[in-house]
């Protein structure tokens, strides 16, 4: 989803989360430093990147697409879009990769497509 598509892609009663729900999530899984490992598939990530899925909230590692409609990284990164935007052009998403164990709060183009993890309850 690019950012904009990715606003309203969750259904009703759902929404997307915010930068700030995302830092929660990874405050209550461990903290930043290892909630990627948490929140991981057991399975799926390049050079056994894999997690421990502890919570069940079994991440894949999708990749994204850039602006050019162009895949890239598809079992090394999962990326997932937030509702807070950082300025007119970047938002906020969520990031976990092959090769580390956190879990960064990053932002960029809005016009990149990222997965999309929605909570139930409205915003």
């Amino acid at each position: 989803y690019t950012w904009e598509a990715a606003l309203n892609a969750c259904p009703s009663g759902w929404h997307l989360p915010t930068k700030e729900e995302f830092k929660t999530l990874r405050f209550n899984v461990g903290g930043s430093d290892v909630a990627g490992k948490m929140l991981k598939s057991t399975t799926g990530w390049y050079d056994d990147g894999n997690g421990v899925d502890k919570y069940g909230f079994n991440v894949l590692p999708a990749g994204f697409r850039n602006f050019y409609g162009i895949f890239f990284n598809a079992g090394k990164y999962a990326n997932f879009w937030s509702a807070t935007e950082n300025d007119g052009d970047d938002a906020y998403y969520l990031s976990l990769d092959c090769s580390s164990e956190d879990a960064g709060l990053l932002n960029y183009d809005k016009d990149y497509a990222s997965s999309v993890r929605c909570l139930r309850g409205s915003n």
